[in-house]
Order: structure tokens, then C-alpha cells, then sequence
């Protein structure tokens, strides 16, 4: 065990271990040619709720680890905090959504609230002593299931990585190619 504490080190393990290799697994049955068969769809889908749950595990871990030796006000905030996303967050993301569907674009207004919560939900689980991936994560999984919604917000956000992250004199971008 770790410096005395067996709890979280045993949760850690537990959680590291049940972790698949799911770019492997996809491989794997992409070169057997088995993505599509029943078999192969089973198999995906349970590899990747069992990712979801394990990555659960672990922020719930790092609270445990965070709040060992500390009051356990960390994971009463955790606590509260997935309550404000599920019952606060979601539906505001709805009316978000919604909103996109009537206008028919994703107005700069939208993007920015989009923007917003996703900052503020990695920003809040950092806060707490959870990794702010977590946060960012949980955002995401909240966000309402419009395929074209999604995609509006992937190119527009691709926009600004292109925009930010490389160098406008070899990749040529002007003002005049972004559209935000």
C-alpha cells in the first residue's frame, strides 16, 4: 500500500486494472473483420461502458485520495457539483440545443455558452481537487445527442485550434478563412 493510506491505493489499482485497451481492442477486430458482427458490436459496446465506468472510478478515487487527511467537504462538493450538471447544466444544454434547431446555425452567442460551461465545469472539478478532465468530460456526456449540433461546434472549434496552435505563415491562414 501507499505512505500508510490502503484504501486509495487499492481503488487505484482496481480501477487501473479494469481499464481496457480499447484503440487495441477496435484493431483487433477490425483485422479479424469482426467491428460489425454481433460479436464484435457486443464487445465494443461493453469495452467502452466499462471505460466510462472506470474513468467514473477514478475521479471518485481522486476525491477519496484528495479528502484523505482533509474533512470530507471535497466529496460533498463533488457530490453536489454532479447534481448541479445533471439538474441544472443538462437542461440549460437542452435549451442550448433547442435553440440551435430554431435559428439553424449555432450563433456566436451559443458557441460562447457552450464555451463557457465547458470552461467553468473543468475549472470547478479542478477546483475541487479533481483533474479538470473529469469536469470537461461530464460536459460533454451532458450534452444533448443533435448529430449536426455537434458537428457545427467540432468545426467551429477546429477553427480555433487551427487558429491558435499552428503557425498562420506555414499553413497561409488569414483572417478572411475563419468564420466563428
Amino acid at each position: 500500500h501507499a505512505h500508510g493510506r490502503p484504501l486509495p491505493f487499492a481503488l487505484f489499482m482496481a480501477t487501473a486494472m479494469s481499464i481496457t485497451a480499447f484503440p487495441v481492442l477496435a484493431r483487433i477486430l477490425s483485422e479479424r473483420r469482426m467491428q460489425h458482427t454481433p460479436v464484435g458490436t457486443v464487445a465494443m459496446a461493453s469495452a467502452a461502458v466499462i471505460d466510462v465506468a472506470a474513468w467514473v472510478m477514478l475521479a471518485v478515487v481522486a476525491v477519496i485520495v484528495g479528502a484523505s487527511g482533509q474533512s470530507s467537504w471535497r466529496i460533498w462538493l463533488t457530490a453536489g457539483y454532479v447534481l448541479v450538471m445533471l439538474f441544472v447544466v443538462r437542461p440549460v444544454l437542452q435549451r442550448v440545443a433547442s435553440a440551435y434547431e430554431r435559428a439553424g446555425q449555432l450563433s456566436p452567442g451559443l458557441l460562447s455558452w457552450v464555451l463557457i460551461g465547458l470552461l467553468a465545469s473543468a475549472w470547478a472539478t479542478q477546483w475541487m481537487g479533481i483533474h479538470f478532465i473529469f469536469g470537461a468530460f461530464l460536459y460533454g456526456a451532458l450534452m444533448p445527442r443533435s448529430d449536426a449540433l455537434l458537428q457545427e461546434i467540432l468545426r467551429r472549434l477546429e477553427q480555433l485550434a487551427v487558429l491558435f496552435l499552428l503557425d498562420r505563415k506555414s499553413t497561409r491562414l488569414n483572417s478572411s478563412h475563419l468564420v466563428i
